[in-house]
């Protein structure tokens, strides 16, 4: 299964919006469901086995989409994200969002796409790579994120 990159739509077949069910359906793999914090107003389904965590909201709404595994390609804008240079990377990023801010736990942050791309050490170390790719909704962003970003 491949997994196309669409900022405020979703992740391959996973769509914002997607009820806990529909996910469960589309995706071909056992999950596990578990609370992410003490804070977390729902429950999260982490399908292990296929590389991808999906969050929801109190409806049990898709709000956040977590892929972790680079087995199935990943694509933004024709890139496939976890074979590229991570410096090239925060570098492209950058071009196409002047805001997007590289955190403290090696994260990139995409406001303006809504995204964020976690490293396996500081990007512009030659043996990082990338660990994990996360889509969330502007909503999303403004009650769990905004704060850490």
């Amino acid at each position: 299964m491949a997994y196309d990159i669409r900022p405020f739509h979703g992740i391959g077949p996973i769509t914002f919006g997607m009820d806990r069910s529909e996910v469960r359906k589309t995706l071909p793999a056992p999950f596990e469901e578990y609370r992410q914090n003490e804070f977390a107003n729902n429950t999260s389904d982490a399908f292990d086995n296929i590389g991808v965590t999906v969050h929801y909201d109190q409806d049990n709404k898709c709000e956040c989409i977590s892929i972790w595994s680079d087995e199935e390609p990943v694509t933004f804008q024709e890139r496939a994200i976890f074979k590229e240079n991570p410096s090239q990377i925060v570098e492209w990023i950058k071009v196409l969002d002047g805001s997007a801010k590289l955190g403290g736990e090696n994260t990139l942050t995409s406001t303006l796409y809504c995204m964020s791309i976690g490293f396996d050490g500081d990007p512009s170390d030659p043996d990082a790579s990338i660990s994990d790719i996360t889509l969330f909704t502007k909503r999303y962003y403004e009650t769990n994120l905004k704060d850490y970003v």
